[in-house]
């Protein structure tokens, strides 16, 4: 049954989701994805609270300050490893190319319950729109971001990368620093100088087998 209201109501009712909207931050696609990529890499409270951020409607500046220290706490308790593991799942589907549409239509599904929400700041006399994500749940979130990385009109899936350290194993975004190659390979310098580390070491070893062997042969002759 649908209950008519006044008019004076419908513009409290305007007011309020307005107010309520304030609190959501305007996120883009870049930033959302940055933060689904670290977010899969481990208990991230940072990156666990941008992306949350999506799903805050409302509430005084106090009640979510005290979200927020209940949100640490669950990312602590590893709340999200579910929605971690899955997102880690599709990553890796992204990476190696195998993706097919039994991955893709349930991603679609999901993802469909993301909306675009306008959000009306003025600055200066000035009325500045810009659009803020919504989302029911986290997961509704990442599957948004995975279909990101899918879409082939964009660079999103050509910007993903994975450490090629074996010990770490860490998503992230291609970098292209001041002067150099872009960077695709390591996570952090830390890991590339301990890739570089154990390569040594691998020549080392094998270098010695090498002389080993020579010298085991040389012998045998005599």
């Amino acid at each position: 049954m649908v209950t008519d209201i006044t008019r004076e109501q419908a513009i409290e009712k305007l007011v309020a989701d307005d107010e309520r909207i304030q609190y959501l931050t305007p996120l883009t696609d870049i930033d959302l994805a940055v933060a689904a990529v670290e977010f899969a890499n481990g208990r991230s409270y940072t990156a666990t609270r941008q992306l949350i951020r999506c799903m805050d409607i409302g509430g005084t500046l106090s009640e979510l300050s005290q979200e927020a220290d209940a949100l640490r706490a669950r990312v602590e308790a590893g709340a999200f490893n579910v929605e971690r593991d899955r997102l880690r799942t599709g990553l890796n589907l992204v990476m190696s190319g195998r993706v097919t549409a039994d991955v893709l239509l349930p991603l679609c599904f999901v993802a469909r319950e993301m909306v675009l929400v306008p959000r009306r700041d003025v600055k200066r006399g000035r009325v500045v729109m810009r659009y803020c994500y919504v989302a029911k749940d986290l997961w509704t979130i990442l599957a948004h971001v995975l279909l990101l990385f899918l879409d082939k009109r964009d660079v999103f899936g050509a910007r993903l990368c994975k450490c090629q350290l074996a010990s770490c194993g860490k998503f992230f975004m291609k970098r292209q620093p001041a002067r150099g190659r872009p960077v695709t390979r390591y996570h952090s310098p830390a890991c590339a100088a301990e890739a570089v580390k154990l390569k040594t070491a691998v020549r080392v070893t094998e270098y010695r087998a090498r002389k080993k062997s020579a010298r085991k042969t040389k012998g045998r002759a005599r």
